[in-house]
């Protein structure tokens, strides 16, 4: 590189890999966090939080019966989507909103045998149709893995936690 730039009179400054406990920040090391769900590092090691685009489409209206409308995301298909429940910023039409979003399956009110990945962005203090717009959704904080519970109530109530907890992180995490 460095003879190549000299040749086409380019400057080249060749610096010493950066490392996140002692593992050389690149591409695959990112990935790794992300398909493990570890957020947080991942967000440290990319240098900002990590990030989910996609477009407000219909689902079956479960989270408004119970309580928690929430916008399903469509998302690229080749996009590391990173499961469990997180804390978030959402972009809304140059709007910065608070929210908790889930990935995964919805093991607890799924129907269908084979169970599909879902997005699920619950925004915070919102009540909106939104269908067909875009959000940029960056994830802050991990709150907790995606559970299969024994009925309703208890996912009611694991719900409000989550927004409970996603009020405190964001409350420590302004900048985000």
């Amino acid at each position: 590189l460095q003879k190549i730039c000299k040749k086409n009179q380019i400057g080249c400054e060749i610096v010493d890999f950066v490392k996140y406990n002692e593992h050389k920040i690149s591409s695959s090391l990112v990935r790794s966090f992300l398909h493990h769900s570890r957020i947080k590092e991942a967000n440290l090691c990319l240098g900002e939080n990590y990030s989910i685009t996609g477009t407000v489409v219909k689902g079956r209206g479960i989270g408004r019966k119970l309580g928690f409308p929430t916008a399903n995301l469509s998302v690229d298909k080749n996009k590391i989507l990173p499961k469990g429940v997180f804390a978030a910023r959402v972009w809304l039409n140059n709007k910065t909103l608070n929210a908790v979003v889930n990935i995964g399956t919805g093991p607890t009110i799924r129907t269908e045998d084979k169970p599909t990945l879902i997005t699920e962005v619950h925004i915070l203090d919102f009540n909106k149709v939104i269908y067909n717009a875009e959000l940029k959704v960056s994830l802050i904080d991990k709150i907790r893995q995606e559970i299969k519970f024994s009925n309703k109530e208890t996912l009611i109530s694991y719900i409000k936690n989550d927004i409970n907890k996603t009020r405190e992180i964001i409350s420590l995490n302004i900048n985000s």
